[in-house]
C-alpha cells in the first residue's frame, strides 16, 4: 500500500551502501536527500531522532517506516501505482476533476486573466483528463473571454467534439494537410517499391502500429495494464456469470482492444455514453476479437459491456465501479497511442518520414487537393478560430524540413538511383550488417531534410530515433554494439569525400526545390481561415529535426535585421536561400488578417480552379471575394530547369477571380477580377495574396 517511488539510478539496497541517500535536518524537519531530489520523513518515524543514522541498516528501517518506497527507475514499469505522465514517473498526475485541486493549481492563471494579462489557454494533452469537456466548461466558468484551444489528436476520420467549449485544436491536422498536399499520391507505388527494396520491409505501418502498442503495454505501461486488469477483474467476480473470467484472461483482451483502439480514446462519463463512444469501442472491441487467440473470446462481450456501460446496472454502486473504470480505460488507451504510434511505429515506418509527423497518417500517401478544399471549408465554418500549426516543440521535423522531404515525392526514380549510389559509397562504413537498413534510409532522409549539417546533429538524431524505434537498441535498454555501429556508419559517412561530394551534385537543386515548397505553404498558412501560430525561429527558413535539436537557440538579431531589409519580389527569388521571401510572405500576410479580420474567422471560403492542364498545380481560394491566396504545388518535373514557377512556366492557364479590382501585397501589382491567366498573376513571384480594394459596379 505504500506509495512507489521509482527515482533511483541503481538498485535499493545498493544506494544505501553507497551511502547515496542522505538524511538531513532543516528548520526542525527531517528528510531524507538523494542527489537533487528531497523527500519528508514523518514525524512519528523521526521522533527522538537526534542525529542522522550513521549506516545503512539503520536507514534501511527509517525508510521503511514511511508512506512511500524508494526505489529502482526500472521498478516503475512493472509496479507505478500512481498515475503520470506517459512513462515519466517524476510528472505525477493530479486529479484535476477534484473541485479543491483545480481551484489550487488553477488559481494563478485566473488571477491573470482576471487582470486581462491573457487572451487564451493552449490546453496540454486534454486526453489525460478523466473528463475532459467537465474541466473545460470549468475552466470557462473562471474566465472572462476565454480563447481556448486544446492539444487534440484526431484520426483523419474523426471529428473534433463540436460539445466542448473551445475554439479549436493546435493545429496538428492543419500542419498534416498541408504537407500531405504537397506529397504526389501518384508516385505512392513506386516509392513502395523503393522502400521495401532497400530496407526489405514489408510490414504495413497498421500492422507496425498494433506490434508496437502491444511492445509499449509490455515494457513502460505494463503496470497500468496489470492493474486495470486486476480491476476488472474484481468487478467480474461480483457477477456470478463472469467470475470465471480470470485476471490473466482480461489482461489479454485489454491489451488486444488498447492496441487496436481507432482513435485516441472515448470519452464516456457520468452523462453517459456518445453515439462516437460507441462506435469506437465497438470498432475496437471486434477488431480485437479477431486478431486474439484467447483462450476464452466470451471475455469481450464483458469487457465491451463494461466500456459501454451495458453491463451495468441502472443506478448503485455496481454501475459507478464500471462508470470509474470505464473512465480510467479511457486515460491508458491515450498514452498506449502516444506511445506506441508516434514514439515507436513513426519510427520504424520510413517510407516517407515526411509524413510521419504528431497526428499525422504515414499510411496515406499525400493528399488530393480536393481534400485540401474539403478540409479548408470545414474549418471556415465550423472552427473559423482554431489554431493553425506547422512547426511546434514537438513536431518530428520542422515544417521546412518535410517540405523539402515532400519534393522527394515527385522524384522517386531520382530517389531510387541516389540510394543506390550513396549506399555503395559508404558500404565501407557499415559493421558487419549494422546498422539496419531501415536505419540507413531514414538516415538519407534525415540528412536531406537538413542539409547542410553538422555530423554531431545527425548522430545524435539518429541515435535518437533508433531508440524510439526499440527495434536494435532503446532508451531502457540500449545495445552499446549496435549504437556504436549506427554512429560509426553516420560519422565516417558525414567524413567521406566521395560522399560530401555526391550530397554537393545531388542536393543543391532538391534545396531549391524545397524553398519553393516552403513558400508556398508559408502563403497557404498565412492566408487560411484560422489562428496561425509561429513557432520561433521559423519565420526565415528552419531546418530542425525532433528535439532537442529544434530547441537550438534562434538567432533573432538576423531576423531584426532581414525584417529592415527592403528587396524586390525579383531580388528576393534571387537570393531564396536568405530566407527574406519567407519573411516577406509572413508579414505581409498577418498584415493583411490584421486589416481584414473578420474575413480569416468565418468568411465563406470559395476554391479556384486553374485551367489548361495545371488545375491540379495551384492551391487557391478566396474569403469572401476579398482576399485571394495563389501558390503553385507539385511543380518539381514541370519546371525543368526553370528558377520557378513564374511567368511563362504556367504557359496558357487561366484562374478565375472573384469581382472586384485586386492588388497583390506581395508584389504591387493590380489585377482586375474575372479570368486572369497566371502567367499575369505569378508574373514576378512564385506566390501571390490579393486583396480586393473595391467591389466593381
Amino acid at each position: 500500500g505504500k506509495l512507489l517511488l521509482p527515482v533511483l539510478g541503481k538498485h535499493y539496497g545498493e544506494a544505501l551502501e553507497a551511502r547515496e541517500l542522505k538524511v538531513e535536518s532543516k528548520g526542525g524537519r527531517w528528510s531524507v536527500r538523494y542527489f537533487d531530489h528531497s523527500f519528508p520523513l514523518s514525524e512519528r518515524s523521526t521522533r527522538g531522532l537526534k542525529r542522522p543514522p550513521s549506516d545503512p541498516l539503520a536507514l534501511h528501517r527509517l525508510l521503511e517506516q514511511q508512506h512511500y518506497r524508494l526505489a529502482y527507475w526500472r521498478v516503475a514499469s512493472d509496479e507505478i501505482n500512481y498515475r503520470r505522465f506517459f512513462e515519466i514517473a517524476e510528472l505525477a498526475g493530479l486529479r484535476i476533476e477534484d473541485p479543491a485541486v483545480f481551484e489550487s493549481t488553477h488559481s494563478l492563471v485566473a488571477r491573470l486573466a482576471r487582470r486581462g494579462a491573457i487572451d487564451g489557454l493552449r490546453i496540454d494533452h486534454p486526453d489525460g483528463l478523466a473528463d475532459p469537456k467537465e474541466y473545460l466548461e470549468r475552466l470557462n466558468q473562471g474566465f472572462a473571454r476565454p480563447w481556448i484551444v486544446v492539444e487534440k489528436i484526431l484520426a483523419d476520420y474523426e471529428h473534433l467534439r463540436d460539445d466542448w467549449p473551445i475554439h479549436g485544436t493546435t493545429g496538428y491536422r492543419f500542419a498534416n494537410v498541408l504537407t500531405s498536399v504537397y506529397v504526389d499520391k501518384a508516385a505512392e507505388t513506386q516509392f513502395d517499391r523503393v522502400y521495401q527494396r532497400f530496407t526489405g520491409e514489408r510490414a504495413s505501418f497498421a500492422e507496425l502500429s498494433v506490434w508496437s502498442r502491444h511492445l509499449i503495454m509490455a515494457t513502460t505501461l505494463a503496470a497500468e495494464l496489470f492493474m486495470l486488469s486486476n480491476w476488472l477483474a474484481r468487478i467480474a467476480a461480483g457477477n456470478r456469470f463472469t467470475r470465471d473470467f480470470t485476471a490473466s484472461g482480461l489482461r489479454k483482451a485489454l491489451a488486444e482492444v488498447a492496441a487496436h483502439f481507432p482513435v485516441y480514446r472515448s470519452y464516456v462519463s457520468a452523462r453517459g455514453v456518445s453515439e462516437s463512444d460507441r462506435k469506437w469501442i465497438d470498432w475496437a472491441v471486434k477488431s480485437a476479437r479477431r486478431a486474439s487467440r484467447i483462450a476464452d473470446p466470451a471475455v469481450f462481450d464483458f469487457v465491451h459491456g463494461v466500456l459501454t456501460l451495458d453491463a451495468a446496472p441502472s443506478s448503485g454502486a455496481r454501475r459507478e465501479e464500471m462508470l470509474r473504470f470505464a473512465m480510467r480505460f479511457q486515460q491508458f488507451t491515450a498514452p498506449v497511442v502516444a506511445k506506441g504510434v508516434e514514439d515507436t511505429a513513426f519510427y520504424r515506418y520510413n517510407r516517407l518520414i515526411a509524413l510521419n509527423e504528431v497526428g499525422g497518417h504515414p499510411a496515406h500517401f499525400g493528399l488530393t487537393l480536393k481534400a485540401f478544399h474539403a478540409a479548408s471549408e470545414n474549418r471556415a465554418k465550423h472552427w473559423p478560430t482554431t489554431m493553425l500549426a506547422s512547426s511546434t516543440h514537438d513536431t518530428k521535423r520542422s515544417e521546412d524540413a518535410r517540405a523539402r522531404l515532400a519534393v522527394l515525392s515527385e522524384l522517386a526514380s531520382t530517389w531510387r538511383l541516389w540510394l543506390r549510389r550513396w549506399s555503395v559509397s559508404n558500404r565501407s562504413h557499415r559493421t558487419g550488417d549494422l546498422p539496419s537498413r531501415a536505419d540507413e534510409y531514414h538516415f538519407y532522409q534525415a540528412l536531406i531534410a537538413i542539409w547542410p549539417a553538422e555530423p554531431e546533429r545527425l548522430r545524435a538524431y539518429m541515435l535518437k530515433a533508433a531508440r524510439e524505434a526499440k527495434l536494435h537498441t532503446s532508451w531502457i535498454n540500449p545495445d552499446a554494439e549496435y549504437e556504436a555501429a549506427l554512429e560509426r556508419f553516420v560519422m565516417e559517412s558525414m567524413a567521406s569525400p566521395l560522399f560530401i561530394k555526391a550530397l554537393d551534385e545531388a542536393l543543391p537543386r532538391l534545396a531549391h526545390l524545397g524553398f519553393l515548397v516552403s513558400l508556398s505553404q508559408a502563403l497557404i498558412k498565412v492566408a487560411s481561415p484560422g489562428v496561425p501560430d509561429y513557432y520561433q525561429g521559423t519565420e526565415l527558413w528552419d531546418y530542425s529535426l525532433v528535439d532537442p535539436d529544434n530547441r537550438r537557440p534562434v538567432d533573432f538579431d538576423v531576423r531584426r535585421k532581414r525584417l529592415d531589409e527592403r528587396a524586390s519580389p525579383a531580388q528576393m527569388l534571387a537570393t531564396l536561400a536568405d530566407g527574406r521571401a519567407k519573411l516577406h510572405v509572413i508579414r505581409q500576410g498577418l498584415a493583411v488578417r490584421k486589416a481584414h479580420a473578420a474575413l480569416f474567422h468565418g468568411a465563406e471560403y470559395r476554391p479556384l480552379h486553374a485551367d489548361a492542364g495545371f488545375d491540379e498545380n495551384v492551391i487557391a481560394f478566396s474569403l469572401g471575394g476579398r482576399v485571394v491566396a495563389i501558390a503553385p504545388r507539385l511543380f518539381a518535373r514541370r519546371l525543368g530547369d526553370a528558377v520557378a514557377p513564374v511567368g511563362p512556366f504556367w504557359r496558357d492557364a487561366r484562374l478565375p477571380l472573384p469581382e472586384g479590382d485586386f492588388t497583390d501585397v506581395l508584389s504591387g501589382a493590380r489585377h482586375a477580377g474575372g479570368p486572369r491567366p497566371m502567367a499575369e498573376l505569378l508574373a514576378e513571384f512564385p506566390v501571390a495574396l490579393l486583396v480586393n480594394s473595391g467591389q466593381r459596379s
